[in-house]
């Protein structure tokens, strides 16, 4: 197991190396040394086992930050996921908005025509389970993962509502979700339109 975790953390030095250059090596490798060195120490000395990719992918995160431009950002294939999802305007998902309000999971919006609306979802509703998890201390990113799946698979959510005392179940069909970025009415009687864009995609154009 140590030879593994020494080859594991050389594999590491290795494509730091690569990723630094040539110039970069010449000049600075021993920062490069110090922070194979510092992996090492952590795999060896630390109280918990840790993963190597995290300690990378926190290594990189460190130097983008470091750079201190408000525009350059690191994002791990998961957040990049989520943005890519956002960008495109569409995923597989139930077709409502959900924040946090007084520590409870709830619905800030249910679109029109979508799974979650058809099976009567409302704003205000508050998902006290997802499948058989419950949303209390749930953060708002690992609730939007579980509701969001491949298309055509099942999710089950369990609602309190105001008014009614038991929970209401409700097993919904996740779709492909296109939320509207783009809403308009009318607000005079000459032709004169509001135009909301809640959020720039690449449905926009």
């Amino acid at each position: 197991m140590r030879l593994r975790n020494l080859l594991l953390v050389a594999a590491t030095f290795v494509v730091l190396l690569s990723l630094a250059g040539t110039l970069l090596l010449a000049t600075n490798y021993k920062h490069l040394g110090n922070l194979v060195r510092v992996l090492l120490l952590i795999r060896s000395q630390y109280l918990y086992r840790v993963d190597t990719a995290v300690l990378v992918d926190g290594a990189i995160k460190g130097m983008v930050e470091a750079l201190g431009d408000p525009y350059s950002l690191y994002l791990d294939p998961r957040t990049f996921g989520h943005l890519r999802e956002q960008i495109e305007g569409s995923f597989g998902g139930l077709g409502i908005l959900v924040g946090v309000r007084d520590r409870r999971l709830t619905v800030v919006r249910s679109y029109e025509n979508m799974p979650a609306h058809r099976h009567g979802i409302r704003a205000g509703d508050v998902i006290v389970k997802i499948g058989e998890r419950s949303t209390e201390d749930m953060d708002l990113e690992t609730a939007i993962d579980l509701m969001r799946g491949p298309v055509g698979t099942e999710v089950t959510l369990t609602v309190l509502r105001e008014g009614v005392k038991e929970p209401v179940r409700y097993t919904i069909v996740r779709e492909r979700i296109q939320v509207p970025t783009v809403e308009s009415r009318p607000i005079d009687q000459v032709g004169v339109v509001h135009l909301a864009i809640s959020q720039f995609t690449a449905q926009n154009g």
